[in-house]
């Protein structure tokens, strides 16, 4: 039993106004009246479709929340069958397609002898037309066969003769009939009164629902319980959404072109972008200072002179921590020793002071011919080490693939080097074995003056190679030249220096050479140890957190960092980045934007499609799933096409491309991955608020 409580249906124009109505089960009842009268919003406030009437509803007794969603989306499914004047029929499917996808949205599991036996009571032959194909009279038909297949406790018929010749009028009518005798509930508009058994006739007019004529026809039937509903199966959501997609299949590969031709672009334009930042990173590991010196200066005082080679161990304790901050990535000693000592005095193997020439002198070994190059005091060259970090490959012009020496290019003109095939260079090197404190006095100043004692030592290398000028820029500012030796090389040199020191221990100990000049002169350690360390970051920016972070250590740590115009150069380096990042970011932005509008328009292309699922019993959510489903294959499909381009591009690509770009990167997977995702994604939460707005009964009517 079905009864409606204060009804007000009121568009332009007030239809009906405090109108109540009672049908019991089992009975047909007809509504009749002008056009426009309000025929067609009955039947879809009877059919729950129009619910913002401020009635009331109720069936078998109970008062139906016209706020439930589920239990609304339940009756349209499992209680009521609703032929619509207006075509509620899949035009792209076929006509068979469409009774089986009408039955199986109920849950009723028919054979196809079952289906092709309700086409036949509606007089249609043609099971593999296309409903396009179909005349008006042939989709009523068709529709009411449909309603048929999911056999409903409630048929709501809006005109189902019109456009109907004489004897189709004659079949739907005694189908109309047996459904009566069968028990059930048949709610029909129209102005055929004759060809119909009814119980009831209401006549719409003046706002009011006035009862023409009452029959008893049928017998009082049982109220049936209303159904629970069935929850559309999974399998049933993908079997409808694969078909929307053969059957739009050309719309669906063109959709999939436009978006992976989008995504290709973008994905082709961030890697091309992506391998300049990865280009730029790498730059920035080998151009870039990502070192700091580390310099013992304890017990120093701030008004004492001292000579800056002149230091002090740094302790393991102090070492342990450096290394354990996080952003350290290595920690070497530091060794270097000059050719030119400044000072007066040197200290020979005997113990004996020697007095110093003030020049340096280097000799040229090559092909069995040496040639010496003697260096005025005007010039100070000091070997070095250099280390992997520093990348020296990048700033030599030639480099051997043996062990020894890097020179400048200055040096190598200064001795007339044309080749260093076969060429080694030989020189004495300065060791500071102790420390001279000496009192200095003038007219202007009074301080105690320290400076080290050195010994010497001749060491021999084969030349490496020549770098440019461009790293001595970079990495000295303390000498006017430099040698290079690989810092395993100084480490292995450094072992034998050792010996030279507990040499000069054993020196001072005997007897201190210092005892016979004014200076005093003392070994300020018990073994020959380095009083320098540098430490390599992670990243260039890191450098002024890791020097804070020592001074933390110990505020006796000297640290020195880049130099300012190499820091400059870093951050400029950084703003291009920054630059290539948000360009690329605004591009995906801009083809997410656009893929949002082009599914937005989609979908709501689709409305009548949607509105169709939602009358026949489809919730919003079974809706919203389709089209997730729909959307997954076009995502999937979107990112296997948009890689495949991609990496025939990419390929393309770095023949002729500047910098290095590879086939498949991060930076053109994660493109082409996101707007994938966000292809399934978008039309999912477009549906969402897009069907939300629909009103079944407007579109009906409209």
């Amino acid at each position: 039993m079905i009864e409606i409580k204060n009804l007000a249906i009121t568009f332009e124009e007030t239809i009906m106004n405090n109108v109540s109505l009672s049908i019991a089960s089992g009975d047909t009842i007809v509504f009749t009246g002008e056009s426009g009268s309000g025929k067609t919003s009955l039947l879809n406030v009877l059919a729950l479709l129009s619910l913002e009437h401020g009635h009331d509803y109720y069936y078998n007794d109970e008062k139906i929340d016209l706020h439930n969603e589920k239990i609304i989306t339940n009756f349209r499914k499992n209680i009521f069958g609703y032929v619509t004047q207006r075509n509620t029929l899949f035009d792209d499917m076929t006509v068979m397609e469409n009774l089986y996808f009408f039955s199986k949205l109920a849950e009723k599991k028919l054979r196809d002898s079952k289906l092709i036996e309700f086409l036949e009571l509606v007089n249609l032959d043609n099971p593999d037309s296309l409903v396009k194909s179909l005349s008006g009279g042939e989709k009523r038909r068709l529709l009411l066969a449909c309603i048929l297949a999911k056999n409903p406790e409630v048929y709501i018929l809006d005109e189902p003769f019109n456009g109907l010749d004489d004897e189709n009028k004659e079949t739907i009518s005694r189908i109309i009939n047996s459904l009566s005798a069968k028990g059930k509930t048949v709610i029909l508009a129209t102005h055929e009164l004759n060809a119909i058994k009814y119980n009831k006739c209401y006549q719409i007019k003046n706002d009011e629902l006035l009862l023409l004529n009452q029959n008893n026809i049928t017998e009082a039937v049982k109220a049936n319980k209303i159904k629970e509903d069935t929850k559309l199966t999974l399998k049933s959501m993908i079997d409808y959404s694969l078909k929307r997609i053969r059957k739009k299949s050309y719309h669906y590969i063109l959709l999939t072109f436009i978006i992976a031709i989008a995504v290709t672009i973008t994905s082709f334009i961030n890697n091309m972008y992506g391998s300049i930042i990865i280009y730029y990173k790498e730059y920035l590991k080998m151009v870039s200072t990502q070192e700091i010196q580390i310099i013992n200066v304890e017990n120093y005082e701030f008004d004492t002179h001292f000579d800056s080679r002149s230091r002090f161990e740094i302790s393991s304790n102090d070492l342990n921590q450096i290394r354990n901050i996080n952003e350290v990535d290595s920690l070497y000693p530091l060794y270097w020793f000059p050719l030119l000592n400044p000072y007066k005095y040197y200290l020979e193997t005997n113990g004996n002071f020697s007095f110093n020439e003030q020049s340096i002198t280097i000799d040229t070994h090559q092909n069995n011919q040496s040639i010496s190059v003697n260096f005025d005091s005007d010039i100070s060259i000091a070997i070095i080490p250099y280390f992997e970090e520093q990348h020296i490959e990048l700033f030599a012009e030639e480099i051997k693939d043996v062990e020894g020496i890097l020179i400048s290019q200055t040096l190598a003109d200064a001795l007339n080097l044309n080749s260093i095939d076969n060429t080694s260079l030989s020189f004495d090197i300065l060791i500071p074995v102790a420390e001279i404190e000496s009192f200095i006095e003038s007219e202007q100043i009074k301080y105690d003056a320290r400076y080290p004692l050195y010994a010497k030592k001749t060491v021999t290398f084969p030349i490496k190679g020549i770098y440019n000028s461009s790293w001595q820029e970079t990495y000295v500012n303390e000498f006017e030249d430099v040698m290079l030796l690989s810092i395993d090389q100084l480490i292995k040199l450094n072992d034998e220096i050792a010996t030279m020191y507990d040499k000069a221990k054993q020196i001072f100990s005997e007897n201190n050479p210092c005892d016979k000049k004014s200076e005093y002169c003392c070994i300020r350690k018990d073994q020959w140890e380095p009083s320098s360390y540098i430490a390599f970051v992670n990243q260039s920016n890191d450098l002024e957190f890791v020097m804070d972070k020592i001074q933390e250590i110990n505020t006796s740590l000297y640290t020195k960092g880049p130099v300012i115009e190499q820091q400059n150069q870093i951050d400029r380096v950084n703003e291009q980045r920054q630059s290539i990042t948000l360009m690329t970011g605004l591009l995906s932005l801009t083809v997410i934007i656009v893929i949002t509008i082009i599914f937005a328009y989609t979908i709501s292309k689709r409305k009548n499609e949607h509105v169709i699922l939602l009358l026949h019993g489809l919730s919003k959510e079974n809706i919203v799933s389709t089209i997730f489903i729909e959307f997954l294959f076009l995502g999937i499909l979107t990112f296997v096409s948009s890689m495949i381009m991609t990496t025939i591009l990419n390929n393309f690509a770095r023949q002729y491309w500047l910098f290095p770009i590879k086939l498949i990167s991060i930076y053109s997977v994660i493109p082409i991955t996101i707007i994938s995702i966000l292809t399934i994604i978008i039309p999912t939460i477009c549906s969402n608020f897009i069907i939300t707005t629909y009103s079944i009964d407007l579109t009906i009517r409209t």
